[in-house]
């Protein structure tokens, strides 16, 4: 037989993860859903002379524009995705800042 106090332990604790839940849920919900898988960070490389995808997520009809070496390429989100592809690049030891935008949101270089 389990004794009251435990009891009593056991159902608060059980409430208490069931409420975090929730309010994770509506965090979820607020926030918006606009980010990059970590791959994409600061100094990172890119192979040279071929097409490189630029991929996230973000909500449906959000437009996101990618800014690279002079160009801007845009995509609109759809099922919660957004994908452009960066035209073939010479090698170059020379650095170039990327810089991602979608509407609504602030910039992520």
């Amino acid at each position: 037989m389990i004794h009251p106090f435990r009891k009593n332990l056991i159902i608060l604790t059980l409430l208490l993860f069931a409420l975090i839940q929730a309010h994770s849920e509506e965090i979820g919900k607020s926030d918006s859903t606009f980010s990059l898988p970590p791959v994409f960070s600061s100094n990172m490389i890119l192979q040279r002379d071929v097409s490189v995808p630029v991929w996230g997520k973000a909500e449906n009809g959000t437009v996101v524009t990618v800014s690279w070496n002079g160009k801007n390429l845009t995509s609109t989100a759809k099922d919660g995705a957004w994908k452009v592809t960066l035209p073939p690049l010479p090698a170059s030891a020379e650095p170039r800042v990327m810089s991602i935008q979608a509407t609504g949101q602030a910039e992520i270089r």
